[in-house]
């Protein structure tokens, strides 16, 4: 199959994306010779990651001369991830950021091991949206999970 345009601009996005996450602080020309790819290129996947709000401008690392370089690093609250661990006593849920660190977590140990219990308690874990959330958020679990839920910071558009 041949690519087409908006397949080779995803491609390219995520790919500048990669070299952000893996060395942020990161200028345009670094991810250039990291990623194998021309810096209009990373211009332009730039541009489109910075209107999505998933890469940011970041200060220079402080390792040696910066000669006017714009720096680059990824925005880890951006989004949200949810985890759901399902075992033979326990159902536990993790909200973590992007770059991996856990916003909230709760273990909830299941009053039976049955299917319909394992999923009522899920259930429970994952509420409805919160409607103050947003467009691209699926809701904010940390304002719903019962008390004794651990590592609850404030949503960023509070």
């Amino acid at each position: 199959m041949a690519a087409i345009p908006p397949l080779l601009k995803d491609l390219n996005e995520r790919t500048v994306l990669e070299a952000i996450r893996a060395g942020a602080p990161i200028s345009r020309a670094e991810i250039s010779r990291r990623a194998g790819i021309s810096k209009p290129t990373v211009s332009l996947a730039l541009q489109s990651l910075l209107h999505a709000g998933l890469v940011r401008e970041a200060a220079p690392d402080g390792d040696g001369p910066s000669y006017g370089a714009v720096f680059f690093e990824s925005v880890p609250e951006a989004a949200l991830v949810v985890g759901i661990d399902l075992g033979a006593r326990f159902v536990r849920g993790a909200v973590c950021d992007l770059s991996g660190r856990v916003r909230a977590r709760q273990d909830v140990e299941l009053r039976r091991a049955h299917a319909s219990t394992a999923l009522e308690t899920i259930a429970e874990l994952v509420p409805e949206p919160w409607p103050t959330a947003p467009p691209g958020w699926l809701f904010w679990l940390p304002q719903t999970l019962p008390a004794g839920a651990v590592g609850i910071d404030p949503p960023p558009w509070s």
